[in-house]
């Protein structure tokens, strides 16, 4: 879990090159096909993403998957939701729980200080707008620390201020502290 700019993705690539499968994050590729004209549509966006991650997790289960990376998750989701279309947030919400005991994740929040994200967040932008992108990805930290609380759920916050390598040193150490294996060795 993490804001805009906290490396998930390329966390997420990382660790899948050492052996864990990774499903990126489902709204980011749902994005690219969605034209939001109107209030359905964000609608209709908020409850595809919950379906389709509820497809994946099923999978996860028919498979056998003991340990796979996934983007974001069902929380961060949430998180967007409650801002966009709070009415499947709370549709959302409700089904949680119940993820959360089929499933036993371990829950990482790949946490940014404001300088970090100014400087990932890329180009620069118009005047006020940078203030508005940060204000907006505080409010999405804020809401998934709040999620987390709510249904307490217990994570480990990195520091993922740091270089990749760094981060994904600190990753790895908590997944073997879990027993989790990797398909490659890990340094």
């Amino acid at each position: 879990m993490g804001i805009h700019t906290s490396g998930k993705t390329t966390i997420g690539q990382r660790l899948n090159s050492l052996g864990l499968p990774y499903y990126p994050e489902i709204g980011n590729e749902l994005i690219q096909t969605v034209d939001f004209s109107s209030p359905e549509i964000v609608e209709w966006f908020d409850r595809e993403i919950m379906q389709r991650e509820l497809q994946r997790d099923n999978l996860f289960l028919s498979e056998g998957v003991e340990a796979a990376v996934v983007e974001t998750w069902h929380v961060g989701n949430i998180a967007y939701a409650q801002i966009r279309t709070p009415s499947v947030a709370n549709t959302y919400k409700a089904l949680l729980k119940k993820q959360i005991s089929k499933h036993n994740p371990l829950f990482l929040f790949l946490d940014i200080s404001e300088a970090t994200f100014r400087q990932r967040a890329g180009k620069p932008v118009p005047l006020g707008i940078e203030e508005d992108q940060f204000v907006f990805y505080q409010t999405i930290k804020n809401n998934i620390l709040s999620i987390s609380r709510e249904y307490d759920i217990g994570y480990y916050t990195i520091n993922a201020n740091q270089d990749t390598e760094k981060v994904t040193q600190d990753i790895c150490q908590i997944m073997r502290d879990h027993e989790i294996s990797f398909r490659k060795p890990v340094a």
